[in-house]
C-alpha cells in the first residue's frame, strides 16, 4: 500500500469542529429541564464497570457516572465534588478535604472520612501510575467529614488537585473494599457510588444502564432519570441508530471516519473534539540505537515528515497540529513557542549529511531503521507506512512491523526491540501526571506508555523534579514551560498531532462537552431538551 501526497487539503486537516464552541440547539429552552433517558454508544463494550487505577477508557465512561472524586477539574480551576472546600499547608506538604455531610453511598452507608482514607492508603497510592499518588505517605480522619492527605515532599496544588481530580482517583466504598483484592470485588461488575447515577443493569452484549440517584448529595442533580450505554459492534449501526434519533449521543470517535464527516456536513447535530480524552500520535525515537542518538538525525526524521499529510490522510482529517505534549486544551501549563520542524526534505538530507550519514548516489541508502506501529489505533499503521514513505524519500530504508497489541507494548515499551514506533499517548491537567514521564530518566522502567526512547537529560530531569515541589505557580509553568521546549528541541518523542476524539450529540442533549475529559464527567448537569 503506497499512500500519496497528490490532491491533499493541507494546513489544517480536512475536518476542523474544534475550534470556538458548539453549536446552540434549535429552540434551546431558557433553563434545565429534569426527566428523560440518555442513550449514548462507544467504541466497543467494557470488560468491567470499574477498574481500580482507571482501566482505560471503556470503564472510566460508565463508571465515573456512579463513583466520584474529590475535586472536579473545569478546565481553569478545581470546583468541589466529594469535598466542598480545602486547605493546604503552607509547606505543600498536606491538605486538609472538608467532605460533604449529606454524601452517601448508594446502599445508604454514610460516606465519612474514613473511606477517604482507605482510598487514600490503600486504593490511589497503590493502584495509580501517577507519581504524585504514589508519594502520598500519610492519610488521617480527624472528624467524620474531614480528613488530612499528607504527601512525602511538597506537593504544588495544582498537581494535588489534578491528581485528585483525576480517573485513578474514584471514591470507593471502605465497606464493600476493605477485605481481599480489590481488582477481583465482585462489585467491579456492579459498582455502589456516591455519583449522581446509580448502577442498574449489565446487560453483556447489549446495554449498561444507571438510573438516577434520588438521594444524590446534590439536590439540583442529576437532571436525567438515567443513562443507557449501548453496546452495538457494528460502527455503521451505531451511525445508523445515531442518526435516526434511537441514540442521541456518541462519544470516543465511535462512527466510521466517512460516516463522522458526513453526519457533521448535515448541520442538525453538534460535533466536536472537545471533552474527549486529550491524546496525541507520536513517534518514539530509541536513542538506544546509536544513529538515533545523535540529535540532527532525530531533527530530520521530524523535517522528513509531512504532518499535514499525517492529519489529513492517515487520520482522516481527525486531527490537529500539535506542539508537544501537554495539549493546547490545558492552558496552564502549554507552552506555545515550542521548536517545530516543518516539512522539509531538503533540510533533512543536509541534516543526515551533517550528522555523517551521505549517501554516494541519489538512489543509495544511508542506514536502516525499523519501525513498530502500534495496533491500539488503524491509523498508526496508514502513519507508519506514510513515514516508511517518506524517510525512504531521503535516504532512510524503514521497515513496519506490525506485531499484535502484547506485541507491541513488548517490543516498544520493555524490550526495546524498536527504532521508531508510532504510538499514543495523553495529556492530563497537570504535565507531572503523564506528559513528562515520556523524557526524565526514572521512567525508563519498562512500564507501558512511558520513557520508551531512553532519553536521558540531567537538566529535564532537574526542571521536573523542581516542578514537582514548586509552590509558586508562576515559577512553576515557567519550569514546565523550560521542559517541553528543551525535549521539543532534543526531539526523542516527535509529537505528530493531537487526535480528535469526537463527540456527536442529538441537538437535545444539553450541557455536554463543556470541559476537559467530559466523556468521563459524572453529566449530573446534563439534560435533555423537549
Amino acid at each position: 500500500m503506497r499512500l500519496h501526497r497528490r490532491n491533499i487539503v493541507t494546513g489544517a486537516g480536512v475536518f476542523a469542529l474544534a475550534a470556538g464552541t458548539l453549536p446552540r440547539a434549535q429552540g434551546q429552552s431558557a433553563s434545565p429541564r429534569r426527566g428523560g433517558v440518555l442513550t449514548v454508544v462507544y467504541t466497543s463494550e467494557t470488560h468491567t464497570i470499574f477498574a481500580p487505577g482507571g482501566g482505560g477508557g471503556n470503564p472510566l465512561l460508565a463508571s465515573t457516572k456512579i463513583l466520584e472524586r474529590l475535586v472536579r477539574d473545569d478546565g481553569e480551576k478545581f470546583t468541589g465534588q466529594l469535598a466542598e472546600r480545602w486547605e493546604s499547608a503552607p509547606d505543600g506538604r498536606s491538605y486538609v478535604f472538608h467532605l460533604r455531610p449529606a454524601a452517601k453511598w448508594h446502599d445508604d452507608v454514610p460516606f465519612t472520612a474514613d473511606d477517604v482514607v482507605f482510598n487514600a492508603l490503600e486504593h490511589w497510592r497503590k493502584a495509580a501510575g501517577n507519581p504524585a499518588l504514589r508519594a502520598i505517605a500519610a492519610a488521617e480522619a480527624i472528624d467524620a467529614h474531614t480528613v488530612r492527605i499528607t504527601f512525602g515532599q511538597p506537593t504544588p496544588e495544582t498537581l494535588a488537585l489534578a491528581s485528585l481530580g483525576g480517573t485513578e482517583t474514584q471514591v470507593i466504598p471502605k465497606h464493600l473494599y476493605a477485605e481481599g483484592d480489590m481488582r477481583q470485588n465482585p462489585r467491579n461488575n456492579a459498582p455502589i457510588g456516591t455519583g449522581p447515577f446509580k448502577f442498574k443493569e449489565w446487560r453483556r452484549g447489549s446495554h449498561v444502564e444507571l438510573v438516577r440517584n434520588e438521594s444524590y448529595w446534590d439536590a439540583s442533580a442529576p437532571l436525567l432519570d438515567g443513562i443507557v450505554i449501548r453496546y452495538l459492534q457494528d460502527p455503521q449501526a451505531r451511525a445508523a441508530a445515531f442518526e435516526a434519533g434511537e441514540v442521541l449521543l456518541g462519544v470516543g470517535s465511535p462512527f466510521p471516519a466517512a460516516e463522522m464527516r458526513r453526519l457533521a456536513g448535515t448541520g442538525r447535530f453538534d460535533a466536536t473534539d472537545r471533552g474527549g480524552l486529550q491524546e496525541f500520535m507520536v513517534v518514539e525515537m530509541n536513542t538506544r540505537n546509536a544513529v538515533l542518538a545523535d540529535k540532527r538525525v532525530r531533527q530530520a526524521v521530524a523535517h522528513a515528515i509531512d504532518r499535514n499529510f499525517v492529519v489529513d490522510v492517515a487520520m482522516n482529517g481527525f486531527g490537529r497540529h500539535a506542539t508537544g505534549t501537554v495539549s493546547d486544551a490545558y492552558p496552564r501549563f502549554h507552552a506555545k513557542d515550542v521548536p517545530i520542524f516543518a516539512f522539509d526534505p531538503k533540510r533533512a538530507e543536509a541534516l543526515l549529511d551533517e550528522a555523517g550519514h551521505k549517501r554516494p548516489s541519489r538512489n543509495a541508502t544511508r542506514f536502516e531503521l525499523r519501525i513498530v506501529a502500534a495496533p491500539w489505533y488503524p491509523e498508526n499503521l496508514r502513519t507508519g507506512q506514510y513515514i516508511q514513505q517518506a524517510l525512504g524519500d531521503v535516504g532512510i530504508k524503514a521497515t513496519i512491523l506490525t506485531p499484535d497489541r502484547a506485541g507491541a507494548i513488548r517490543d516498544i515499551y520493555q524490550s526495546y526491540a524498536f527504532d521508531l514506533s508510532v504510538s499514543n499517548n495523553v495529556s492530563y491537567a497537570d504535565p507531572l501526571m503523564r506528559s513528562t514521564m515520556l523524557y526524565t530518566t526514572e521512567n525508563i522502567t519498562g512500564t507501558p506508555f512511558r520513557n520508551a526512547s531512553g532519553y536521558s537529560n540531567p537538566e529535564v530531569d532537574r526542571l521536573v523534579a523542581e516542578a514537582g515541589r514548586e509552590l509558586d505557580q508562576a515559577k512553576r509553568v515557567a519550569l514546565l514551560h523550560r521542559v517541553q521546549k528543551i525535549t521539543a528541541e532534543d526531539l526523542p518523542v516527535l509529537v505528530l498531532a493531537y487526535k480528535q476524539n469526537m463527540t456527536f450529540a442529538n441537538r437535545r442533549v444539553q450541557a455536554h462537552s463543556n470541559r476537559p475529559e467530559w466523556m468521563y464527567d459524572s453529566w449530573k448537569d446534563v439534560w435533555l431538551q423537549g
